[in-house]
């Protein structure tokens, strides 16, 4: 069987189960040297959870061969090299971090749009805004004043350190929300980020370069045009909102008449990495002050064309990868705040800095600030008078070959994407809670049933769980498949309305699945997963010039790690919509979200033999099944 590629980005994720009880600070960073550090997850159990997991992927054959393999690495083969990985730990903030980053994020040379970066739509809201006319630069420049107020709410260290159910949260991601900028290298990207670093942030990340000075300008994006606007005052504060979006409404039009540049540097973007990172010292030679001034901007800033009559799953591809003309309207480097015509809006997160629960928080943020800002604030008016200046790029005959190759590349990839956004109605967590079922569980055994019928196969599936419990941490795999998830999917072939013994049998099943799932899910956010643990062995081994132990060679890990199905769980009231790519060319990428009344799939394909669209009516007809088995228990 052909090798998948195993690492899998980490969008959103699990609360932590509580380990200590703080008291909450004004202070962004207070909590950071009370934070446990992540331990190394024991190797037997990991072995125990790695095996559960694979077993439904195998014939009755490779599993004996690999439960061999994983019992031989427990007890004899991996404890040496297990021992050597706790040692390595002993004296790092946190030992998977360099790993995590290089391997998963900076050493990944897959195209960021389709296969890193994660998005998010925004709830629509008329912002309170009571000069101008245009309802795309009024919502932009709403949007925008929020996100500059948190940032500017960072760098007094006022943002409130995250602390659920009594348990605090590493808060160090948000050191690198503004500012950030992934330059692109042969091997390995790497991270810079132009806003300092926080003193009052007591340990740093080891692999971001942070500059001096504190930048005031975003980038905006228009017809693929690239222009800097200074939007904060000299402390750090934002310019009053009128100013903004007077400032907005003036690069709009200036775009608009210039028209469209079809030679949009945001192609290079999409290419692979490597393929980029041979093409950058080039284009930074040529254009150094536009580039410095590009990678520098606090945010970017991109007012989009059309949206008349679009659908969810056009939105969806819109903020996902550009429709239309807004394909080239785009710098996937750093972080993307899409406005559309109409004022729809959404968030293009570059990932390798941080997870979607930091986004999400500047989410929830922004749209509270919308609603909650006062009138003084809107009255306030700035002066007319804006620093904005196109930025102009020079490409050389060989950087116009190269920009044609990835404009080529790119249209391609969207060409075979499919986006589809399912919102099934009248079935949420309020339901779920009456029929005593955990919702996720739930959520994630309907997407295990469609696989099932579709392929008729267990989906090597991923959902992330987070371990910002633990200082500089991510996350760790919630591995979903597991026998009693394959016991439930391959009893449904059964016809559902039969006889009652056969419904009740079902209803076990079902709920011996989602009480698995459970229990992997507390498992994997108190950092005893199987997957950091195999990850750092992996690569403590290759530094060390230590022969890979034989359960990593074995075709069976790589089966178990191809994330046929990508899945991220997004609740939040300030979301619409929440997408990424596929990691398997032969798999669905799936953001969801569980609302009290709802459960919203956003489903995203690129390969021959998947379709988003068709899975998406499989959603449909599996949580039919399931919901009539949820609500009916009582009658079997």
């Amino acid at each position: 069987r052909k090798k998948k590629k195993m690492f899998k980005r980490s969008i959103l994720s699990k609360t932590s189960i509580p380990t200590t009880l703080l008291i909450r600070s004004a202070s962004t960073y207070s909590h950071q040297s009370t934070l446990p550090r992540l331990h190394v997850a024991n190797l037997a159990l990991a072995c125990h959870k790695y095996l559960r997991s694979v077993q439904p992927l195998l014939t009755p054959e490779e599993y004996q061969k690999t439960a061999k393999l994983a019992n031989d690495f427990a007890t004899k083969d991996g404890i040496e090299l297990h021992a050597k990985l706790q040692e390595y730990a002993k004296d790092k903030p946190n030992w998977l971090e360099k790993w995590w980053d290089l391997g998963v994020y900076l050493g990944y040379q897959d195209p960021l749009p389709f296969r890193s970066n994660f998005y998010f739509q925004l709830v629509s809201q008329k912002p309170k805004l009571s000069t101008g006319t245009d309802a795309q630069t009024i919502r932009a420049a709403s949007l925008l004043h929020g996100c500059l107020k948190f940032h500017h709410q960072l760098q007094k260290s006022e943002v409130e350190p995250q602390v659920v159910k009594g348990v605090a949260y590493d808060m160090s991601q948000f050191a690198r929300l503004f500012g950030h900028v992934r330059v692109p290298g042969q091997t390995y990207d790497k991270m810079h980020c132009f806003v300092p670093q926080p003193e009052s942030l007591p340990t740093r990340h080891f692999d971001t370069v942070y500059h001096s000075g504190l930048p005031r300008h975003v980038i905006v994006l228009r017809k693929g045009r690239f222009f800097s606007f200074e939007v904060t005052k000299s402390d750090g504060s934002p310019l009053p909102l009128s100013q903004i979006e007077a400032g907005l409404s003036k690069i709009k039009k200036t775009a608009d008449s210039l028209g469209e540049n079809h030679e949009s540097i945001g192609y290079f973007t999409t290419l692979d990495r490597g393929v980029w990172g041979r093409h950058y010292p080039k284009l930074h030679e040529l254009n150094k002050a536009a580039i410095d001034k590009l990678n520098s901007g606090l945010w970017v800033v991109c007012l989009d064309e059309g949206s008349k009559d679009w659908t969810d799953s056009v939105y969806s591809s819109n903020f996902f990868h550009g429709v239309g003309s807004n394909v080239g309207n785009r710098f996937y480097d750093k972080h993307q705040l899409i406005v559309c015509e109409d004022g729809k809006s959404g968030f293009n997160i570059e990932h390798a800095p941080g997870d979607g629960l930091t986004s999400l928080r500047l989410s929830e943020f922004v749209i509270e600030n919308e609603k909650s800002i006062s009138q003084s604030e809107i009255d306030q008016q700035g002066s007319n008078q804006f620093e904005i200046n196109e930025l102009e790029f020079k490409l050389s005959s060989d950087l116009k070959e190269a920009f044609s190759d990835a404009k080529k590349k790119h249209l391609e990839h969207i060409s075979r994407t499919k986006t589809r956004v399912v919102r099934y109605e009248g079935f949420g967590s309020n339901n779920l809670k009456a029929a005593k079922f955990p919702p996720d569980a739930f959520a994630q055994m309907i997407k295990q049933l469609a696989f099932y019928k579709q392929f008729g196969l267990t989906a090597s599936t991923y959902e992330s769980g987070s371990t910002r419990t633990f200082l500089h941490g991510r996350t760790e795999t919630i591995r979903t498949a597991s026998p009693e998830s394959h016991q439930f999917v391959s009893s449904m072939d059964i016809p559902l309305f039969s006889d009652k013994r056969k419904k009740k049998f079902q209803l076990s099943l079902l709920q011996n699945a989602c009480q698995a799932h459970v229990q992997t899910t507390k498992d994997a956010v108190a950092g005893n997963g199987c997957d950091r643990v195999f990850l750092g062995m992996r690569f403590l081994a290759k530094e060390q010039g230590i022969p890979m132990p034989e359960i990593f060679n074995d075709p069976a890990f790589w089966i178990g790690n191809a994330w046929r199905l990508s899945t991220s769980n997004c609740g939040s009231s300030a979301l619409s919509i929440f997408g990424f790519g596929n990691v398997a060319n032969d798999g669905y990428g799936l953001g969801y979200f569980i609302e009290n009344n709802s459960i919203v799939w956003n489903v995203t394909s690129d390969g021959d033999e998947v379709n988003a669209n068709d899975f998406g009516e499989l959603l449909i007809q599996s949580a039919k099944e399931m919901q009539f088995l949820a609500e009916n228990q009582d009658k079997f």
